[in-house]
């Protein structure tokens, strides 16, 4: 409700306002997982990566054909899957089981975005799901590895 006053501001102040909805960041590097996924098991989930984030966003500033639109940002197809996919992609890099996940057992803010209208205007949507595992892989490497760049 208050994402949705602030957009309302936004574009009483100024109409021209360009809003975007962006889904959860996936930044290409090794953390820690977290105690509880936020989000469950079965849910729908679907990220975007940090440089597509990045894209969006310059897009959105210089393309005159966003100006006064609201667009949801996500990864796009590559990048819908479900809460369990997501992390045993994950837990798979690190050698981890899946049963030591734990999710939460209410839904949580994800679920997968319609962005047919926010990919026509701002060409964005570059990075696979596939591509960033593999640099999450690299990084997880350079790790193993001693590798400091």
């Amino acid at each position: 409700e208050s994402k949705i006053a602030a957009e309302a501001v936004c574009r009483a102040i100024n109409p021209e306002t360009t809003i975007l909805r962006i889904s959860g960041v996936a930044v290409p590097v090794f953390s820690e997982p977290p105690e509880v996924w936020p989000f469950m098991e079965n849910q729908r989930i679907e990220f975007i990566h940090r440089d597509d984030a990045v894209s969006a966003i310059c897009s959105a500033v210089t393309r005159a054909e966003a100006r006064g639109r609201t667009y949801n940002i996500a990864g796009g197809m590559s990048w819908r899957m479900t809460g369990k996919k997501y992390v045993k992609d994950y837990f798979d890099l690190l050698g981890v089981p899946i049963e030591e996940a734990r999710f939460q057992t209410r839904p949580g803010w994800c679920d997968w975005y319609d962005t047919n209208q926010s990919e026509d205007c701002l060409a964005y949507q570059n990075t696979s799901y596939e591509t960033y595992l593999g640099q999450i892989e690299k990084e997880i490497q350079k790790l193993v590895e001693g590798i400091d760049d």
